[in-house]
Protein backbone atom coordinates (compact mmCIF):
# COMPACT_ATOMS: atom_id res chain seq x y z
CA UNK A 1 0.00 0.00 0.00
CA UNK A 2 1.39 3.56 -1.16
CA UNK A 3 1.66 5.88 1.83
CA UNK A 4 -0.90 8.08 0.21
CA UNK A 5 -4.89 7.00 -1.03
CA UNK A 6 -4.49 7.77 -4.54
CA UNK A 7 -7.79 8.58 -6.60
CA UNK A 8 -8.41 5.33 -8.93
CA UNK A 9 -10.29 5.72 -12.53
CA UNK A 10 -13.55 6.30 -11.91
CA UNK A 11 -15.77 2.36 -12.28
CA UNK A 12 -19.30 4.27 -11.33
CA UNK A 13 -21.40 6.91 -13.39
CA UNK A 14 -23.67 9.54 -11.40
CA UNK A 15 -26.46 7.41 -9.32
CA UNK A 16 -30.07 8.26 -10.35
CA UNK A 17 -30.58 10.08 -6.86
CA UNK A 18 -27.35 12.53 -7.70
CA UNK A 19 -25.41 11.74 -5.18
CA UNK A 20 -21.10 10.96 -6.21
CA UNK A 21 -18.05 9.76 -3.81
CA UNK A 22 -14.88 11.08 -4.12
CA UNK A 23 -11.31 12.15 -2.08
CA UNK A 24 -11.33 15.65 -2.00
CA UNK A 25 -8.44 16.78 -3.32
CA UNK A 26 -8.56 20.40 -2.95
CA UNK A 27 -7.98 22.96 -0.11
CA UNK A 28 -11.95 24.26 -0.84
CA UNK A 29 -13.29 20.53 -1.23
CA UNK A 30 -11.75 20.09 2.42
CA UNK A 31 -13.21 22.92 3.83
CA UNK A 32 -16.55 22.31 2.69
CA UNK A 33 -16.36 18.95 4.34
CA UNK A 34 -14.94 20.67 7.63
CA UNK A 35 -17.80 22.92 7.42
CA UNK A 36 -20.50 19.98 7.35
CA UNK A 37 -18.46 18.79 10.16
CA UNK A 38 -19.02 22.61 12.01
CA UNK A 39 -22.96 22.60 11.13
CA UNK A 40 -23.77 19.09 12.31
CA UNK A 41 -21.13 18.33 15.54
CA UNK A 42 -21.06 21.55 17.13
CA UNK A 43 -25.13 22.49 17.09
CA UNK A 44 -27.80 20.91 18.86
CA UNK A 45 -30.08 21.18 15.56
CA UNK A 46 -28.85 21.36 12.38
CA UNK A 47 -28.24 25.08 10.97
CA UNK A 48 -26.28 26.26 8.09
CA UNK A 49 -23.56 28.08 8.63
CA UNK A 50 -20.22 29.46 6.89
CA UNK A 51 -17.98 28.90 10.25
CA UNK A 52 -15.49 24.76 9.87
CA UNK A 53 -14.57 22.57 12.16
CA UNK A 54 -10.94 21.74 12.11
CA UNK A 55 -8.08 20.57 14.45
CA UNK A 56 -4.55 19.43 13.90
CA UNK A 57 -5.21 16.01 12.09
CA UNK A 58 -7.03 17.28 9.40
CA UNK A 59 -3.89 18.84 7.26
CA UNK A 60 -2.66 14.45 7.76
CA UNK A 61 -5.84 12.99 6.50
CA UNK A 62 -7.39 12.23 3.66
CA UNK A 63 -11.07 13.43 2.95
CA UNK A 64 -13.56 11.35 1.45
CA UNK A 65 -17.08 13.15 0.87
CA UNK A 66 -20.20 12.36 -0.76
CA UNK A 67 -21.65 15.56 -2.72
CA UNK A 68 -25.31 16.03 -4.05
CA UNK A 69 -24.01 16.43 -8.10
CA UNK A 70 -27.04 18.30 -8.88
CA UNK A 71 -27.27 21.01 -5.95
CA UNK A 72 -23.41 20.64 -5.85
CA UNK A 73 -22.84 20.39 -1.99
CA UNK A 74 -21.04 18.04 -0.31
CA UNK A 75 -24.20 15.66 2.04
CA UNK A 76 -21.80 13.06 3.93
CA UNK A 77 -18.48 13.10 4.65
CA UNK A 78 -15.80 10.98 6.82
CA UNK A 79 -11.58 11.49 6.97
CA UNK A 80 -9.07 8.71 6.87
CA UNK A 81 -5.66 8.00 8.03
CA UNK A 82 -3.60 5.21 7.90
CA UNK A 83 -1.32 3.54 10.04
CA UNK A 84 1.79 4.23 7.15
CA UNK A 85 0.18 7.84 6.18
CA UNK A 86 3.14 10.29 7.02
CA UNK A 87 1.77 12.80 10.12
CA UNK A 88 3.94 14.38 12.58
CA UNK A 89 1.40 13.55 14.85
CA UNK A 90 2.65 9.78 14.84
CA UNK A 91 -0.63 8.56 16.39
CA UNK A 92 -4.55 7.69 15.58
CA UNK A 93 -7.02 10.77 16.55
CA UNK A 94 -8.40 7.51 18.60
CA UNK A 95 -5.41 7.75 21.01
CA UNK A 96 -6.18 10.50 22.60
CA UNK A 97 -9.64 9.26 23.89
CA UNK A 98 -8.34 5.55 24.84
CA UNK A 99 -5.65 3.27 25.61
CA UNK A 100 -5.48 1.18 21.79
CA UNK A 101 -2.34 -0.17 22.30
CA UNK A 102 -3.78 -3.80 22.10
CA UNK A 103 -4.81 -2.63 18.50
CA UNK A 104 -1.78 -1.27 17.59
CA UNK A 105 -0.02 -4.63 18.18
CA UNK A 106 -2.19 -6.14 15.31
CA UNK A 107 -0.34 -7.15 12.41
CA UNK A 108 -1.56 -5.58 9.19
CA UNK A 109 -2.73 -1.91 7.58
CA UNK A 110 -5.02 -0.04 9.43
CA UNK A 111 -7.36 2.59 8.28
CA UNK A 112 -8.88 5.31 11.02
CA UNK A 113 -12.00 6.69 9.75
CA UNK A 114 -13.46 9.16 11.88
CA UNK A 115 -15.52 13.01 11.84
CA UNK A 116 -18.16 10.95 9.96
CA UNK A 117 -21.03 13.28 9.55
CA UNK A 118 -24.45 12.92 7.07
CA UNK A 119 -26.51 16.01 6.84
CA UNK A 120 -30.01 15.10 8.37
CA UNK A 121 -31.65 15.75 4.80
CA UNK A 122 -30.00 13.16 3.55
CA UNK A 123 -29.97 10.49 6.36
CA UNK A 124 -32.39 8.43 4.39
CA UNK A 125 -31.20 8.98 1.17
CA UNK A 126 -28.95 6.84 0.25
CA UNK A 127 -25.49 8.86 1.51
CA UNK A 128 -24.46 6.35 3.81
CA UNK A 129 -24.31 3.91 1.61
CA UNK A 130 -22.74 5.78 -0.64
CA UNK A 131 -19.72 7.13 1.80
CA UNK A 132 -19.25 3.45 2.50
CA UNK A 133 -19.55 2.30 -0.68
CA UNK A 134 -16.71 4.70 -1.19
CA UNK A 135 -14.53 3.82 1.77
CA UNK A 136 -15.36 -0.45 0.90
CA UNK A 137 -13.51 0.69 -2.69
CA UNK A 138 -10.45 2.10 -0.92
CA UNK A 139 -10.33 -0.64 1.73
CA UNK A 140 -10.16 -2.99 -1.34
CA UNK A 141 -7.83 -1.14 -3.37
CA UNK A 142 -5.46 -0.47 -0.52
CA UNK A 143 -5.87 -3.83 1.12
CA UNK A 144 -6.45 -2.49 4.70
CA UNK A 145 -6.70 -5.20 7.09
CA UNK A 146 -8.81 -3.33 10.27
CA UNK A 147 -10.66 -0.08 10.72
CA UNK A 148 -10.55 1.83 13.79
CA UNK A 149 -12.14 4.58 15.23
CA UNK A 150 -14.69 6.49 17.62
CA UNK A 151 -17.88 6.74 17.98
CA UNK A 152 -19.94 9.44 20.04
CA UNK A 153 -23.56 9.26 21.55
CA UNK A 154 -24.51 12.92 22.68
CA UNK A 155 -25.47 13.36 26.23
CA UNK A 156 -28.32 15.98 24.86
CA UNK A 157 -31.24 13.62 25.98
CA UNK A 158 -29.24 13.27 29.41
CA UNK A 159 -27.24 9.95 30.83
CA UNK A 160 -29.38 7.83 30.98
CA UNK A 161 -30.26 7.50 27.83
CA UNK A 162 -26.36 6.94 26.57
CA UNK A 163 -26.52 4.19 29.74
CA UNK A 164 -28.98 2.35 28.29
CA UNK A 165 -27.94 2.36 24.54
CA UNK A 166 -24.07 1.35 25.79
CA UNK A 167 -25.94 -1.41 28.23
CA UNK A 168 -27.89 -2.81 24.81
CA UNK A 169 -24.22 -2.80 23.42
CA UNK A 170 -22.85 -5.03 26.15
CA UNK A 171 -25.94 -7.28 26.07
CA UNK A 172 -25.74 -7.32 21.96
CA UNK A 173 -22.96 -6.84 20.73
CA UNK A 174 -19.90 -7.64 23.33
CA UNK A 175 -16.40 -6.80 22.12
CA UNK A 176 -13.63 -9.46 21.99
CA UNK A 177 -12.21 -10.04 25.70
CA UNK A 178 -8.46 -10.52 24.33
CA UNK A 179 -8.54 -6.93 23.01
CA UNK A 180 -8.64 -4.20 25.94
CA UNK A 181 -9.47 -0.85 24.87
CA UNK A 182 -9.38 1.48 28.30
CA UNK A 183 -10.89 5.15 27.93
CA UNK A 184 -8.46 7.63 29.73
CA UNK A 185 -11.27 9.88 31.00
CA UNK A 186 -14.18 6.92 31.68
CA UNK A 187 -17.80 7.29 31.94
CA UNK A 188 -19.11 5.68 34.71
CA UNK A 189 -21.83 3.56 33.75
CA UNK A 190 -24.92 2.33 35.58
CA UNK A 191 -25.72 -1.35 34.95
CA UNK A 192 -29.21 -0.95 36.53
CA UNK A 193 -30.24 0.60 33.89
CA UNK A 194 -32.18 -1.69 31.14
CA UNK A 195 -30.99 -2.35 27.59
CA UNK A 196 -32.41 0.15 25.08
CA UNK A 197 -31.30 0.67 21.35
CA UNK A 198 -33.52 3.40 20.30
CA UNK A 199 -30.47 6.35 21.62
CA UNK A 200 -27.87 4.38 18.87
CA UNK A 201 -26.45 7.18 16.47
CA UNK A 202 -27.43 6.14 12.66
CA UNK A 203 -24.12 5.61 11.74
CA UNK A 204 -22.67 3.80 14.85
CA UNK A 205 -25.64 1.08 14.25
CA UNK A 206 -24.43 1.10 10.31
CA UNK A 207 -21.08 0.04 11.64
CA UNK A 208 -22.82 -2.81 13.84
CA UNK A 209 -24.31 -4.48 10.64
CA UNK A 210 -20.57 -4.07 8.85
CA UNK A 211 -19.58 -6.63 11.64
CA UNK A 212 -17.66 -3.98 13.96
CA UNK A 213 -16.99 -4.19 17.56
CA UNK A 214 -17.61 -1.98 19.68
CA UNK A 215 -16.24 -1.65 23.07
CA UNK A 216 -18.79 -0.73 26.09
CA UNK A 217 -16.22 1.03 28.53
CA UNK A 218 -17.08 4.43 26.93
CA UNK A 219 -14.50 7.72 27.59
CA UNK A 220 -16.40 10.96 28.46
CA UNK A 221 -16.27 13.48 25.96
CA UNK A 222 -16.68 17.05 27.79
CA UNK A 223 -16.08 19.40 25.30
CA UNK A 224 -18.65 17.88 22.61
CA UNK A 225 -21.26 16.96 25.67
CA UNK A 226 -21.02 13.55 24.25
CA UNK A 227 -19.84 9.68 25.00
CA UNK A 228 -16.98 8.36 22.93
CA UNK A 229 -17.07 4.44 22.12
CA UNK A 230 -14.27 3.36 20.35
CA UNK A 231 -15.03 0.85 16.94
CA UNK A 232 -12.68 -2.30 15.46
CA UNK A 233 -13.75 -3.76 11.62
CA UNK A 234 -11.81 -6.66 10.89
CA UNK A 235 -11.91 -6.75 6.95
CA UNK A 236 -11.65 -10.83 6.93
CA UNK A 237 -15.61 -10.61 9.36
CA UNK A 238 -17.12 -7.55 7.19
CA UNK A 239 -20.39 -8.01 6.30
CA UNK A 240 -20.27 -9.79 2.57
CA UNK A 241 -23.33 -7.79 1.62
CA UNK A 242 -20.75 -4.72 2.18
CA UNK A 243 -18.16 -5.45 -0.33
CA UNK A 244 -17.65 -3.06 -2.98
CA UNK A 245 -18.08 -5.49 -5.36
CA UNK A 246 -21.92 -6.46 -3.53
CA UNK A 247 -22.52 -2.42 -3.03
CA UNK A 248 -21.91 -1.78 -7.00
CA UNK A 249 -24.09 -4.77 -7.86
CA UNK A 250 -26.92 -3.41 -5.46
CA UNK A 251 -26.51 0.32 -6.85
CA UNK A 252 -26.51 -1.10 -10.42
CA UNK A 253 -30.49 -0.48 -10.75
CA UNK A 254 -29.97 3.52 -9.97
CA UNK A 255 -26.58 4.01 -12.23
CA UNK A 256 -27.50 6.13 -14.95
CA UNK A 257 -25.30 5.71 -17.95
CA UNK A 258 -23.87 8.71 -20.26
CA UNK A 259 -23.06 10.81 -17.22
CA UNK A 260 -20.36 13.46 -17.09
CA UNK A 261 -18.56 15.02 -14.42
CA UNK A 262 -19.12 11.89 -11.95
CA UNK A 263 -16.30 11.16 -9.74
CA UNK A 264 -16.11 8.19 -8.01
CA UNK A 265 -12.75 6.38 -6.32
Amino acid sequence: MSARLNKQHPSWKKSRIGLTVELAATKEEIQESQQLRHNIINADRYEESNSINKDYYDSHCHHLIVRDYYKGTVVACTRILTNNTPCHAHNFYSENRFDIGDILRLRGKIMEIGETCIHPDYLNSGATLILWAGLSRLIDIHQIDYMIGCSSIPLSHGHRSAQAAIQYLREIYPAPKHIHIEPHHPFQLDDTIPADKRALPSILETYLHLGTHVWDNAGLDLKLNAVNLFFLLEIDNLNPSYRSTCIERQLGPAIKGGCTGSVYL
